[in-house]
């Protein structure tokens, strides 16, 4: 997670960092390639969001107004309703937001942009 701010520095366009936004660190932090194009993938613990105080569905509402804000739109649902994807159009960036598990049953709130 303290490579965060470093990965999302590294990512051309105006992706907006979920992290600052909610104040947390993300639990998990990667970079790796997905189908030839750069993908970043962050998961932020909903025990590290409520450690914090956070209103999750608020953040939320909140990231998704900052995509829109910086020329995001909505594209569909995905991953069963479990999450939504937005497209930039001018920097040809995807980024997926939603909910997610891991295999103990963690609840982790995810953003994969792909770029």
């Amino acid at each position: 997670g303290e490579d965060a701010p470093v990965i999302y520095s590294g990512i051309n366009g105006n992706v907006p960092d979920f992290g600052a936004l909610a104040g947390v660190a993300p639990s998990e932090c990667d970079e790796n390639t997905l189908d030839g194009k750069n993908a970043y993938s962050f998961a932020y613990s909903f025990e590290s969001l409520n450690a914090s105080g956070a209103d999750r569905e608020r953040l939320i509402d909140g990231y998704r107004a900052l995509l829109e804000e910086n020329g995001f739109v909505y594209v569909s649902s995905a991953q069963g309703n479990s999450g939504v994807i937005f497209y930039s159009n001018e920097s040809k960036t995807t980024v997926t937001l939603g909910v997610t598990t891991d295999d103990s049953g963690k609840y982790y709130i995810f953003v994969l942009i792909v770029k």
